[in-house]
């Protein structure tokens, strides 16, 4: 295998659930992973919320972007930005991205997909649907020395993946409610290749995961 790649099952029973002020949140994933979310030591941060008042406002993240996913039920944001006021209303497999310092209030109920992340990382977010895909992954980044971290997050009572490059070759089943991590150092200037990542799902077509794709500076 691979020693730069790193494969991380996470499996539901292993992901904790702790309050916050509008709900119950799941932490799935953490960088570095010694980093607290209580301390705002962490680079990104993967979660999923439940938002269970009717008026809901944001935690306060300083120095943090952020994106949210919505994977149940609808809500209406509203964000005070430095210049001006803005609204945005968000129904299932919506997103949006806004800044932690932003205060943010939210009206409405649901269940949603986050990632924080700090500068210099970038990230994104995708729903995955069909009972089969074929994703690529670890594609070629402009920067060196980095951590490309690829997250699927099971929407569907299951996912089983196989993946093959060179020496790295594995498969497994990701249970509705946990994670798969696929993470890649590239310590140079070397660019990455595309490595082909094959889904099996038995979702009826419709959406059974999320991803985000995530890179770290070092």
């Amino acid at each position: 295998m691979d020693m730069r790649t790193k494969i991380t099952h996470i499996a539901p029973e292993a992901i904790t659930a702790s309050k916050w002020a509008g709900g119950v949140t799941r932490q799935i994933a953490i960088w570095p992973p010694e980093a607290e979310y209580a301390k705002r030591d962490f680079e990104w941060r993967l979660s999923s919320a439940t938002v269970d008042l009717e008026e809901s406002t944001f935690t306060s993240l300083p120095g943090f972007h952020r994106v949210l996913l919505i994977l149940d039920g609808a809500v209406e944001l509203t964000y005070k930005t430095p210049r001006a006021t803005r609204h945005k209303n968000l129904g299932a497999f919506d997103q949006d991205s806004f800044e932690g310092s932003w205060e943010t209030t939210s009206v409405g109920r649901c269940v949603d997909f986050n990632l924080m992340f700090a500068p210099p990382c970038d990230a994104s977010v995708s729903v995955l649907n069909g009972e089969t895909s074929r994703v690529n992954i670890f594609s070629p980044k402009p920067k060196p020395k980095c951590v490309v971290t690829e997250a699927f997050y099971c929407l569907a009572p299951s996912f089983s993946y196989s993946v093959k490059e060179g020496e790295l070759d594995a498969s497994a089943t990701i249970h509705k409610g946990g994670a798969l991590l696929l993470q890649r150092t590239f310590p140079d200037s070397e660019s990455g290749n595309e490595v082909e990542f094959s889904v099996n799902v038995n979702s009826g077509g419709g959406e059974w995961g999320v991803r985000a794709t995530i890179v770290s500076p070092f």
